[in-house]
């Protein structure tokens, strides 16, 4: 995803908009919008998880579980992408403090 994309969807996270919402917040043009939104497969998998069956026009709104479902993912990225190193720092201190505690005593 670009920036722009995330952009987007940190402006929907907390609360739905409409596509004018989204056109004016970011001066995009139906085309530009339309270009962003297909851009990308993932973002497009996210807006058509919340999307189906809606039409691309005025009326329809941007669920915020778009924004949600993303910024969720990505928090839970950022983290599990450290957990095998801290987990493994974990065990190598408790295994260096269980080799050395007979010796110390």
């Amino acid at each position: 995803m670009d920036n722009r994309q995330l952009k987007i969807l940190k402006y929907i996270y907390d609360t739905p908009r409409t596509f004018s919402n989204i056109k004016n917040k970011f001066h995009l043009d139906d085309a530009a919008l339309r270009n962003l939104l297909n851009g990308d497969d993932n973002f497009i998998d996210y807006y058509n998880g919340v999307q189906q069956g809606k039409n691309f026009d005025e009326n329809s709104i941007v669920a915020s579980n778009l924004g949600r479902a993303f910024i969720d993912l990505h928090k839970r990225k950022n983290i599990t992408d450290f957990l095998p190193m801290i987990l493994s720092t974990i065990a190598i201190i408790i295994s260096i403090a269980s080799f050395v505690t007979p010796y110390i005593t």
